[in-house]
């Protein structure tokens, strides 16, 4: 694992937030052109849901990670910088899997009480597992922030975007296409018939904006497993010398 330093970090954070900004506005452009006011509505309200549960879960995960890194780091406490690391990992995993099962067990609830719109729970159910993938991924880019390495975050936030594009885009563009199909076909939308195309439309959005999400969900695996998979090929520096120096044994 490569260390930089402050001015190469920020140089590589500030290109990565250029890159996925112009990657989000490519996204957001047509997903919004496709669902309309309608469907962004569900799409807004999932993540309206979402955010305040994930912010609960994945608070201060980050810059805590980072700082106690750096901080053993720099101590040569380099086995308990690693037990740290472990530590968080599992029990925020714990943590993240509980509160994605419990918003995808409560999505009718939420969508009902909450949300006010019954037809949200697909999306609810379609992102709540970002929740686990998010914060896994929190806390890998804390240890990496923490050892001066920015590029497992800035990549991994890279490779996020572009798949949200190409997934959430392709699954919704797909589903509508295969709905519009179904409709022609059997005049009904998963099993419910309308009377018209202006009604079966209107009641493909929530599904669409679910699929949409669902292709979000997914591109935050990939990213995920890139991390995991980036972390464990490069390592984090830390050699056999290191350990035996290591002020804590």
């Amino acid at each position: 694992m490569k260390r930089q330093g402050f001015i190469k970090g920020s140089a590589i954070l500030l290109g990565m937030v250029l890159i996925t900004k112009i990657l989000g506005l490519l996204y957001k452009i047509p997903l919004t052109n496709l669902l309309g006011g309608t469907g962004m509505g569900y799409f807004a309200s999932a993540f309206s849901v979402f955010t305040p549960v994930f912010a609960i879960v994945v608070s201060g995960i980050p810059s805590t990670m980072a700082r106690l890194t750096a901080e053993n780091y720099a101590l040569e406490r380099f086995s308990n910088m690693r037990h740290t690391k472990r530590t968080a990992f599992f029990l925020f995993t714990i943590i993240s899997a509980a509160a994605a099962a419990a918003m995808i067990l409560t999505s009718d609830f939420l969508s009902r009480n909450v949300v006010g719109e019954p037809s949200t729970k697909y999306a609810l159910m379609c992102v709540a597992p970002s929740i686990i993938f998010c914060t896994i991924m929190s806390v890998e880019r804390g240890y990496c922030e923490g050892l001066q390495n920015m590029i497992p975050t800035a990549v991994s936030e890279v490779i996020e975007t572009l798949f949200k594009l190409i997934l959430g885009l392709g699954f919704a563009y797909g589903l509508m296409y295969h709905i519009s199909d179904m409709y022609d076909k059997t005049g009904m939308i998963f099993g419910t018939a309308y009377e018209n195309s202006r009604q079966a439309a209107s009641a493909a959005l929530p599904f669409i904006a679910a699929a949409a999400i669902l292709g979000s969900s997914i591109a935050s695996a990939i990213a995920c497993l890139y991390i995991l998979i980036s972390g464990k090929i490069k390592g984090d520096s830390v050699t056999k010398q290191m350990l035996q120096r290591d002020t804590i044994t």
